[in-house]
């Protein structure tokens, strides 16, 4: 078991995750990563203080994609911009990193984790104080 302290907003973040990864079938990103054993705390220490699974430089391509996309989608959600400009401004990013585009990042299946995502947003904040939320991974 491994759990963190949620702070205001870190909980859609880390719904955009569950949207990315499960839409994207990345078995390597952020919830692949708890689901092998990570510390979901390991990830808000402080980069000297990470266990080597989880500093940037040993981080799965699919972690690094998924927390640029995620990065992308909760900036679009905060300034209501326009979303469909999401998948050119990560091909960008990514080239300037040394990563690859998800193939199977289509039109599709972004409206597919846009859609996920507010879904996903709208259970978190109807949900009654005192009450959890289940998302299944299929790991």
């Amino acid at each position: 078991m491994t759990w963190v302290k949620m702070y205001p907003g870190i909980e859609a973040h880390d719904l955009g995750h569950y949207a990315v990864e499960t839409v994207l079938h990345f078995k390597h990103a952020f919830y692949g990563m708890v689901a092998r054993g990570s510390n979901i705390e390991d990830f808000e220490l402080p980069r000297d203080k990470r266990p080597d699974a989880v500093l940037p430089k040993n981080l799965h391509h699919e972690a690094l994609i998924s927390e640029h996309l995620v990065n992308l989608i909760m900036v679009k959600a905060q300034t209501m911009e326009d979303r469909m400009d999401i998948p050119n401004q990560l091909r960008s990013i990514l080239n300037e990193n040394g990563l690859p585009f998800p193939e199977n990042l289509t039109e599709e299946n972004m409206e597919k984790i846009w859609s996920a995502f507010l879904g996903l947003n709208t259970q978190w904040k109807q949900l009654p104080i005192g009450e959890i939320m289940e998302l299944e991974f299929g790991y």
